[in-house]
């Protein structure tokens, strides 16, 4: 199963030019610093307080070497800030991390990576069954979510709700379908978050998201 963050940056890599696309560059920065707190956040290892200041729940060592990385990077900061810091902080070196994770994604069967491009591997290790990419299987995935109404569980509500964020929408649904996705994706983060605080803290990283998004703009 891949991470939060890799399925966000899968998504922003062009699928014939196999780079990563230029007008989604800052979207993506800020998208990958949130996605790592909200992975944090499912694994109940960060928490919100009510002066919506981010909280460390558990110190120890995420499995994830990039997650355990953001856990020892948060738990060393004595005063606590709120998640705009966190993210703003973890979008500082994005090409370093995307390094990492270009890696990862090789190593995992997913692309391949040549001359500074990926090639996306069909059928990618993790669906051998599925004559498609990772990528396809992941937006096939989301549009049923949203659009097909298919029954959704937390990780994939948190997907949904940093890709919204993010202002990912228009790589996975046209025009015409974004109105009623964007509506449909709120509907599933109020919903879930009015019983899972992780999902409260989910939906707090993807407002800070998006307001760092726009600032950029």
């Amino acid at each position: 199963m891949l991470t939060l963050f890799e399925e966000i940056f899968l998504l922003c890599i062009h699928e014939d030019k196999g780079t990563v696309m230029a007008s989604k560059e800052d979207n993506l920065r800020f998208g990958l610093g949130g996605a790592l707190l909200a992975e944090l956040a499912l694994n109940k290892k960060i928490g919100l307080k009510d002066n919506q200041r981010l909280v460390l729940l558990d110190a120890n060592p995420a499995e994830d070497d990039i997650l355990a990385e953001a856990l020892e990077t948060i738990g060393a900061v004595e005063k606590e800030r709120k998640i705009g810091y966190w993210i703003d902080v973890f979008s500082q070196k994005p090409e370093k991390l995307r390094k990492r994770l270009a890696n990862r994604l090789v190593q995992a069967g997913v692309v391949s990576h040549e001359d500074d491009r990926f090639q996306w591997i069909i059928p990618a290790s993790s669906s051998p069954d599925q004559a498609a990419s990772a990528k396809y299987l992941m937006k096939n995935r989301i549009r049923n979510l949203v659009l097909a109404s298919v029954q959704a569980e937390p990780r994939e509500i948190a997907l949904l709700s940093l890709v919204k964020a993010s202002y990912l929408l228009e790589l996975i649904f046209v025009k015409d379908e974004r109105k009623l996705a964007d509506r449909r994706i709120h509907e599933l983060v109020v919903g879930e978050a009015l019983k899972d605080p992780s999902i409260q803290t989910v939906e707090a990283i993807a407002a800070a998201i998006e307001s760092l998004v726009e600032e950029d703009e």
